[in-house]
């Protein structure tokens, strides 16, 4: 049997095993739901009417409802019943009062009997509706806050004006009002027709729903490692994609935005780095479908982010939840009055820091101490600041429309945006489109069907970074003799140094266009066969196209005349569809709550491209590759992986105090070995309540205690798709009677034994609740340990190959996290504070005998790799000579070998005498987070920061190294001039290149005030009169200020993008810019 035909078979398995199951649930609920045959046990002495029925309510899951006002409840009354009917225990506890009782499942109303006339005298002024408005703590309308006639099924929500109006029956009735965040309140009717409201903030927050794997959960029930950042969080803030907005927000997750390009993107770390190879990046699921591409994720659309940390909670994933679960809920509709909102704003961005370089005498004393004669002052007479010239204040605008509401069977969202950001070096640009559409119907009381789609278009212009004959770099490095153009058009080059022009035409050389689609979005129905058994069945796609173009100036540049223009065209497309059936069940009784969890899911992607570029082109005004007349090689690519799943899922739940959850799923991946192609991750995790345990009761000052406990396996298979195969190459041509004919050779050896990937992961988790609430502390600590690391290895010579991957090796990551919240003052005026701190010790702990790998190679002109992977050390350790200061007598800069001594670096041996010098990894991250608010006014300041982390600071080699004619920063003024002169900056030495070496690794610490934000809601009797329900104003500022010891342009960029291997190395990145922005959000 092939492979992909497994999900296939796995599929008619589970349709033939369904049947039975639902049959078996139907049959078995009904019995469970009447609890008829239910046997009470209630002991209590002296205890009011009142509370035997919340004894009754908490252990056995009874609703009472009183019907009549003059039921006496606060009598005091001793039962002792042991297994009897609920209707005996009732008759015992209203011993010599009139009522009876009408029991529906688990409701139970109790009413007074009233004589014939009484009931024919209140006849007809029962009767009516009761209207209001509900407000928050403020007095500002509250807009979608469920009103209820308890124990009905009759409801409403108020509109936009915090206002309702319900039909009631009786004015014993009790109208109970409810909205997310908030605290309930209940008003008995009485004979009011009126009643007003004002629902407090839930400080606890203890039954907030958390989304999880396939499900939701109330907040306090959770036993995994589990953060949430809510929409309110990251909303209007100057960023184009989530991850911006998310860094420094939640313990242990590090967001890796490697340079300031508006179209860079970022990566995230949960809990360290576990593979080599491999991925490192978390599964990212938007609705409920899996996607890879995080750049259309519109920050606007996004109701909250969870991310899964532990294992016990994201193996219910499997094969992509080694790196942790990121499941992003989009916003959706609410019953009520259509909510048309307007979100808009306008700002610009600049450069936060500039590097100060030799003006043109210090320049020109350079030159002379490296030797060069004269520099020709009739071509090199200009007078520019190039950082000046290359740097811009960039603009950038958003707006953002939505559309929101529903009814009792029917919500929608509907919402579109556009973001054109410039970057802050020409011409960088990004713009994007989003269209969102989620909707929900239910077509019977029983089923209901729903979409979630977004279509998304982006279009950018990208700047070469990373080297050093880029735009950053040659900003740095040209000196301001130079100017912008030769009489020609063409760009002059730097004195002495014809291989080099100035920045310009580095940008101005070429035309990019880059445009990219993407479409993501389900279909899914729910059937409910009965209000605790459910079937989710969804379908779920996501595809993305792509266009690149690039046209290479045949005349202005150098490299553009030596290639006579060049003009490249590449495409791709890639999609990927999945499946998915859930069945769901729950139930409580008594004191006992559970719920079960079975699924299957079945996906398959498919990638391909083409690639294509021409030369040889006759002018610069046509840019279609027709115009050209030497075609270089073509190149295509495809692949394609196949993943089949089971899984299952086991909660329980006993009194609200001890909680269990147990987690499996069977994984099956196409890129592994025909017999090694599933794997199996369970996990489980356990929950004590300690609040709830009667020797708790005395400490009154805690309002919750929870100890958790995981541990769990999860699975990576984020490597090539056919990593398992040969794998076969084009270009061994040979010559057959003097004709060349195309040939093949294997360019990749096969391993058939290649398997998953394995994480298993421990954690231990502390949730504390204090001061009713006002302080909240979560703390956790685990040990997550990654083996069969996928991995290329270096083979014998006698097997025709470099390296193969292979499964060997581990790494280790442990460490701790802190997330704090407190209320600090909760009057008019209101203040709080969200902070986080979290520790990650990450450790190649086993390579299996393989050598060290060396990564992160620096510019052609500088020999080696910066970094090292080694048993012993963390994943981005730095590698090389440890330099010994400058000699005060020549000026040259020494070395010390391993056994101590000091030389220079001809007498160094790469072999021995280099070693670790520093670490990118830090040793903490953490933000802090202050909102105040008072009246109208809203006030936050967001801070974010980074210990214990090294940076390689490779543009300094460049603008240090005074090798050749290239202009220097102003440190080298303090260069070594004459014997005797004590210093850390070497001579001037032309042709001479610097070693990698510890005079690079700088300190990347840094404390930075990522945000701030104020805004302003305007009175809402202003607002109405203009037909608006709510507008606020704002202003808000994004890395305003950062505190660092490092010397380059920004410490939170790198060379190599999110790569684990290569990481903090700086050899002229793009920047991240200082944003300002003003805007308004309109509520209609």
């Amino acid at each position: 049997m092939k492979y992909h035909e497994k999900p296939a078979h796995f599929r008619e398995l589970f349709s033939n095993l369904l049947p039975i199951l639902l049959a078996l649930f139907i049959w078995t609920n009904p019995v469970l739901a009447q609890n008829n045959g239910e046997l009470i046990t209630l002991s209590l002495k002296n205890k009011t009417i009142g509370e035997a029925l919340e004894t009754i309510n908490k252990r056995y899951n009874y609703t009472f409802v009183l019907r009549t006002p003059d039921i006496d409840t606060k009598r005091k009354v001793s039962i002792d019943a042991k297994q009897q009917k609920i209707e005996d225990v009732l008759n015992n506890l209203f011993r010599g009062q009139d009522v009876s009782f009408d029991i529906n499942n688990k409701t139970v109303r109790i009413s007074k009997n009233v004589r014939q006339k009484d009931a024919e005298s209140t006849q007809g002024a029962t009767a009516r509706n009761v209207t209001g408005q509900v407000t928050d703590s403020s007095g500002e309308p509250m807009i979608g806050v469920s009103v209820m006639v308890k124990g009905s099924n009759n409801g409403v929500v108020t509109n936009m004006d915090g206002k309702y109006e319900i039909k009631i029956d009786h004015p014993n009735q009790v109208l109970q009002y409810s909205f997310l965040g908030y605290l309930s309140q209940e008003k008995r009717i009485g004979d009011n027709r009126m009643l007003n409201v004002t629902l407090e903030e839930d400080v606890k927050k203890l039954d907030e729903v958390v989304v999880v794997g396939y499900s939701v959960q109330k907040k306090k029930d959770i036993t995994g490692a589990v953060s949430t950042v809510l929409a309110k969080d990251i909303e209007n803030i100057p960023v184009n994609d989530f991850g911006s907005a998310l860094a420094g927000r939640s313990a242990g997750v590090q967001v890796i935005t490697p340079s300031g390009k508006p179209n860079e993107g970022f990566s995230i770390r949960v809990r360290g780095a576990t593979s080599i190879n491999a991925g490192n990046e978390p599964l990212y699921v938007v609705d409920g479908v899996p996607t890879s591409d995080t750049k259309t994720i519109n920050p606007s659309e996004i109701e909250s982010i969870t991310v899964l940390k532990d294992a016990s909670s994201a193996a219910i994933y499997g094969n992509a939840g080694a790196n942790g679960v990121v499941l992003i809920t989009t916003k959706r509709g609410r019953k009520g009055e259509a909510q048309i909102e307007l979100n808009a704003y306008y700002g610009f961005s600049e450069r936060a820091k500039r590097i100060d370089v030799l003006n043109k005498d210090e320049y020109q004393d350079l030159l002379s101490d490296l030797g060069y004669p004269a520099m020709d002052t009739s071509v090199y007479n200009a007078n520019i600041d190039w950082q000046d010239e290359m740097f811009r204040n960039a603009a950038m605008q958003n707006y953002q429309l939505s559309i929101s509401g529903g009814n009792e069977k029917s919500l929608y969202y509907i919402s579109a945006g556009f973001i054109k950001q410039d970057g802050i070096v020409k011409p960088s640009s990004f713009e994007r489109m989003n269209f969102k559409v989620n909707l929900e119907q239910e077509l019977k009381k029983w089923v209901k069907i729903g979409t979630n789609l977004s279509y998304s278009k982006i279009n950018d212009v990208d700047v070469s970074d990373g080297n050093s004959e880029t735009v950053i770099l040659q900003a740095i490095t040209t000196p301001s003799v130079v100017g912008k153009y030769n009489a020609d058009g063409t760009f002059p080059t730097l004195p002495f140094l014809s291989s080099l022009e100035n920045p310009l035409s580095a940008v101005e050389s070429y035309t990019r266009d880059y445009v990219y689609h993407k479409l993501l979005g389900n279909l899914y129905a729910e059937i409910s066969f009965t209000p605790d058994l459910k079937l989710k069945t969804s379908m779920g796609i996501e595809m993305g196209a792509s266009r690149y173009k690039e046209f290479l100036d045949p005349f202005s540049s150098a490299w553009g005349r030596n290639q006579q223009g060049q003009a490249s065209y590449n495409t791709s497309l890639n999609y990927k569809w999945i499946n998915e059936e859930i069945l769901t069940y729950t139930k409580k009784i008594g004191d006992h709550s559970f719920s079960a969890l079975a699924g299957f899911v079945a996906s398959r992607y498919v990638g391909e491209s083409a690639n294509s570029s021409i030369r040889g082109f006759s002018d610069n005004k046509i840019h279609s590759m027709n115009a050209g007349t030497v075609l270089n090689k073509p190149s295509e690519d495809y692949g394609a992986s196949t993943n089949a799943s089971v899984l299952g899922r086991v909660t329980y739940d006993y009194q609200n105090k001890y909680l269990a959850t147990v987690n499996f799923r069977a994984d099956g991946s196409s890129k592994f070995g025909v017999n090694n192609r599933w794997g199996y991750f369970p996990s489980f995790s356990l929950g004590w309540r300690l609040t709830g345990e009667e020797f708790m009761k005395p400490l009154d000052w805690l309002s919750d205690l929870k100890l958790r406990v995981g541990w769990g396996q999860v699975g990576n298979d984020q490597v090539g798709y056919y990593s398992s195969y040969g794998i076969y190459g084009i270009g061994a041509n040979y010559n057959m009677d003097g004709v060349i004919l195309p040939g093949y050779y294997q360019s990749q050896i096969g391993n058939d034994k290649l398997r998953w990937e394995r994480t298993t992961q421990t954690n231990v988790g502390l949730d504390f609740s204090f001061l009713n609430g006002r302080m909240t502390l979560t703390a956790d600590a685990y040990y997550k340990k990654t083996t069969d690391l996928l991995l290329m290895v270096k083979l014998p010579q006698t097997s025709g190959f470099d390296s193969g991957m292979q499964n060997v090796g581990s790494v280790v990551n442990k460490g701790l996290e802190f997330q704090l919240t407190t209320r600090n003052l909760t009057g008019e005026l209101k203040w709080t504070t969200d902070f986080n701190i979290s520790t990650n010790k990450n450790e190649v702990t086993d390579m299996a005998g393989s050598p060290a790998i060396f990564t992160g190679s620096l510019d052609k002109k500088i020999s080696g790799n910066v970094s090292i992977i080694q048993k012993g050390q963390a994943l981005g350790s730095f590698y090389g000579f440890q330099a010994a200061g400058v000699n005060p007598q020549n000026g040259r800069m020494m070395y010390e070998k391993a056994n101590g001594m000091l030389v220079y670096e001809e007498d160094l041996s790469a072999d021995e005498d280099r070693r670790i010098l520093g670490c990118a990894q830090p040793k903490f991250l953490y933000g802090i987070n202050n909102v105040f608010s008072y009246k109208n006014f809203d006030l936050s300041f967001f801070f974010q920061g980074s210990y214990g982390n090294d940076i390689y600071n490779a543009t300094r080699m460049f603008t240090e190294g005074m090798f050749d004619s290239r202009n220097q920063s102003d440190r080298v003024l303090m260069r070594w001039r004459n014997p005797g002169d004590y210093t850390t900056v070497p001579r001037a030495e032309k042709d001479k290149y610097p070693a990698i070496s510890s005079r690079f690794v700088e300190d990347g610490s840094y404390f930075k005030l990522k945000n701030v934000k104020l805004s302003y809601t305007l009175p809402r009797p202003l607002t109405r009169k203009a037909l608006m329900d709510r507008v606020t104003v704002y202003i808000s500022g994004d890395n305003l200020v950062t505190f660092t010891n490092y010397r380059g342009y920004d410490p939170e960029v790198n060379i190599g993008g999110g790569s684990s291997s290569a990481m903090g190395i700086d050899q002229g990145v793009f920047p991240h810019a200082r944003t300002y922005i003003l805007g308004a959000t309109i509520v209609f």
